[in-house]
C-alpha cells in the first residue's frame, strides 16, 4: 500500500507546486482576491479540479481491483484445470 501511495503523493506535490508557480507568475493583485477571482472564479476552478482528481482516483482504484480480481479468477481456473487432468483420457491429459 505504501508503494502505491508514493506516486499519488508525488503527483499531489507536483500539482501543488505547479499551482503555486502559476499563481505567483500571474501577478494577481490583492484587489482581485477580494473581487471576482476570490469569490467566484477560484472556488469554481478548485471544485472542478477536486472533482476531476476524485474521479481519477476512483477510476484508477476500480481498475486496480478489477485487474486483481481477474488475476485471481485466472489462477483459480488454472489450478482447477491442473487438478482435474486425471479425469481426462490419457491422450488428452
Amino acid at each position: 500500500m505504501t508503494v502505491t501511495l508514493v506516486p499519488l503523493l508525488g503527483a499531489l506535490v507536483l500539482a501543488l507546486a505547479t499551482g503555486y508557480l502559476i499563481a505567483r507568475k500571474s501577478g494577481t493583485s490583492e484587489d482581485d482576491y477580494q473581487g471576482p477571482v476570490g469569490t467566484l472564479i477560484a472556488p469554481c476552478v478548485l471544485a472542478i479540479y477536486l472533482v476531476s482528481m476524485a474521479m481519477g482516483i476512483v477510476i484508477g482504484w476500480e481498475n486496480k481491483n478489477t485487474a486483481a480480481d481477474n488475476t485471481v479468477d485466472e489462477a483459480s481456473a488454472a489450478t482447477a484445470l491442473y487438478w482435474n487432468t486425471p479425469a481426462f483420457p490419457d491422450e488428452n491429459a
